[in-house]
């Protein structure tokens, strides 16, 4: 997944090419059989106080994709494999109202609120990607020869070709990033973290049989969570 060194070696990769002149464009892809697991987020934390904590969580998120916002030159993904969370909405982010612009409002909510698992040819049909290359093998040949036909185009960034769009971007982005941070002491949060640690395990799920021990943690971090949060 995405750990903060991670996150912070992309951001200076992005920063560098952008500052290359000998660089025309630039294209993400993954390592290994993954393209993402997702963003790590809990590796970054620390112990902390719940408003630090919910600070730290929203500069991470808006430091994040900022740095893809600011990106001047046009920038591609090459999907190597599965595609997991934060890395499915790089490189803008802003699902919120990029996938509504992009997808159509059912495949959004397919998407955000089902959280439907899609394949690389469902996705094509959704208008998450423009293309699936069959063989693996071949895809950053192809990948290349897109963004060098796009150069050669005279294209730039897609997002700053309609007037306004980029400034909508950076705003949603603001508020994405608030959101999330806010949801990190929240109980529908934390029982998602408690049910990735213990998969089966209904034990302490809210409302369950045998929820109290659980609960009463959820309660007390929500509860500190309204005072400290202030």
């Amino acid at each position: 997944g995405w750990s903060q060194e991670m996150m912070e070696a992309l951001l200076d990769a992005l920063r560098r090419c952008g500052e290359d002149s000998e660089v025309r464009a630039a294209v993400l892809t993954g390592a290994g059989k993954y393209y993402s697991s997702g963003a790590d987020f809990a590796g970054s934390m620390k112990p902390m106080w719940p408003s630090t904590l919910i600070e730290f969580a929203r500069n991470l998120n808006k430091s994040l994709f900022d740095g893809f916002l600011d990106f001047p030159k046009p920038l591609f993904a090459a999907v190597n494999g599965p595609a997991i969370g934060a890395p499915v909405t790089a490189p803008e982010g802003c699902s919120t109202v990029n996938f509504p612009k992009l997808l159509g409002e059912k495949n959004t909510r397919a998407l955000l609120e089902e959280g439907r698992k899609i394949g690389p040819h469902e996705a094509r049909d959704f208008g998450l990607v423009t293309e699936v290359v069959e063989d693996v093998d071949q895809l950053m040949d192809r990948a290349q020869q897109l963004a060098e036909d796009w150069v050669a185009s005279g294209r730039g960034r897609r997002v700053a070709e309609e007037e306004g769009w980029l400034d909508e971007l950076r705003r949603a982005n603001a508020e994405e990033s608030e959101a999330l941070a806010q949801s990190f002491l929240k109980p529908p949060f934390l029982q998602a973290q408690y049910d990735l640690q213990h998969p089966g395990d209904e034990s302490h799920v809210l409302g369950g049989e045998n929820t109290f021990p659980y609960a009463v943690q959820v309660v007390r971090l929500t509860a500190r969570w309204l005072l400290w949060s202030r």
